[in-house]
């Protein structure tokens, strides 16, 4: 701001916190999603942990779950309005029609999944093709689903440009990439060695092959790294986690896709585990450091008594203090 001839310096309070700092800003919050797999078939088990995942919140931490193809109807009604994503486990070739056994994107749409899995190793066991990527992506966006797409060397290969980029197969190729950026996207990099493993995790090797895909998709289909989140699967549990601290500090992860432990007490420890690294590292995203949006919140009076409440009281300063309110996430 301009003052004369001087450029004053004021402190900028963004959705309350001072910009001056030490931690930065989350950009967005860490995802912990769930893969059930076909491993919680009961259905009263599985309304459990739906429920504790409901219960769940965070600034810092964003939980999801994909439940077997059969109950994803019944977990999209149980966190509907929720802070927490339903997710599909599969999407089929096909829309609705004469196709038995398809998945169709109008039933996962109606199912209330907000995400559907593309691409998972145990997918391509079951007849998936990498050559289907792109049909598959095409027929979420059309429902606007958002694809979470997995991607990793296979059993027994290391972790190369030919090995990470051969998995991902036809891409993003015939994509509406223009819906594609709309809807968002998430990439979760799976090793084929660490899937349903208790192995030790190699952060060297997720950091390369993160790299590897992430420039591949910059210089082909000009898709920056920051506009997707890219989470970590295989092998993650509540003992091990903690070891990907420094992914989550540095911003290389942005969250984690959990298998064998999603279906217990010790998929809520992974998000409590999470939620103490983001502590450590980060100040909450400026969406959720702010309050709620509603009618009545827009009124200057009310908006700086939530902040007041939050941050322990805003000093009067020497100085003018602006009160940036943005338009971002769900305040947009």
């Amino acid at each position: 701001f301009k003052g004369g001839n001087k450029m004053r310096k004021h402190k900028i309070i963004s959705a309350g916190i001072e910009t001056d700092i030490k931690k930065p800003v989350l950009r967005r919050r860490i995802m912990v999603i769930g893969n059930n797999k076909a491993l919680l078939g009961n259905p009263s088990t599985l309304d459990s942990l739906v429920q504790l995942i409901k219960r769940f919140q965070s600034p810092f931490v964003q939980l999801g779950i994909t439940p077997n193809l059969l109950q994803t109807a019944r977990v999209g009604e149980q966190l509907e309005g929720s802070d927490a994503l339903t997710g599909a486990q599969s999407i089929g070739l096909r829309g609705v029609g004469a196709f038995t056994g398809n998945v169709s994107p109008e039933a996962i749409s109606g199912a209330k999944a907000q995400f559907v899995v593309i691409n998972h190793k145990e997918l391509q066991v079951a007849g998936h093709s990498r050559s289907d990527i792109a049909t598959r992506i095409n027929n979420g966006l059309s429902q606007g689903i958002k694809p979470l797409i997995c991607v990793g060397p296979d059993k027994g290969q290391l972790t190369t440009p030919e090995t990470v980029i051969g998995d991902f197969g036809s891409g993003f190729d015939g994509v509406d990439l223009k819906l594609l950026k709309k809807i968002g996207f998430i990439l979760a990099f799976e090793p084929g060695d660490a899937i349903g493993e208790k192995t030790a995790i190699n952060t060297r090797n997720i950091e390369e092959g993160i790299r590897i895909l992430s420039g591949h998709i910059e210089k082909k289909y000009g898709i920056a790294r920051e506009d997707y989140d890219v989470l970590y699967g295989g092998g993650v549990n509540a003992d091990n986690a903690s070891t990907l601290e420094p992914l989550i500090k540095s911003q290389v992860l942005q969250g984690f896709f959990i298998g064998g432990d999603s279906v217990n007490n010790n998929f809520l420890a992974i998000a409590d585990l999470v939620e103490a690294m983001a502590k450590r590292s980060f100040q909450a995203p400026s969406a959720y450091a702010n309050i709620r949006a509603t009618e009545s919140a827009f009124n200057f009076e009310t908006i700086v008594t939530e902040l007041n409440k939050q941050n322990s009281g805003i000093t009067a300063p020497d100085r003018p203090v602006f009160v940036g309110i943005l338009g971002t996430g769900e305040i947009g």
